[in-house]
């Protein structure tokens, strides 16, 4: 229980931080939202790159898959957290945006978690 309610502190902490201000999304140029977008495909990229790191680096068939299994679960989590994020945005623009930052900042925080357990088993 004490795991859930830290996963929902966790989540409202992460919609304060990534919703713009009300001048932010005035004017969001295409420049701006490709930049966004282009943000969380570099992180995308990355995140996958050590994740196969960390699944070359598994002893056993069980220990790869409850890894797949882990990695499946945080991806359809960063998804639904980008739907709750941009949820009642004023515009389609602003939904987009708020969704790209939504996707990197927990692409972030993955990428820091695999990034972490590759080290843990390096030593």
């Amino acid at each position: 229980m004490r795991h859930l309610s830290l996963l929902a502190l966790a989540s409202l902490l992460v919609v304060a931080s990534i919703h713009p201000s009300s001048a932010e999304t005035k004017a969001v140029s295409p420049a701006v939202m490709e930049k966004a977008w282009a943000d969380y495909g570099a992180l995308d990229s990355e995140m996958k790159k050590i994740y196969q790191k960390a699944l070359i680096k598994m002893d056993s068939s069980e220990a790869r898959e409850k890894f797949t299994d882990a990695q499946n679960a945080f991806e359809k989590y960063r998804a639904l957290q980008g739907e709750f994020v941009a949820f009642g945005a004023k515009d389609e623009v602003t939904s987009k945006l708020l969704r790209a930052k939504s996707y990197t900042e927990t692409t972030e925080a993955r990428i820091a978690q695999l990034k972490n357990w590759v080290a843990s088993t390096s030593k």
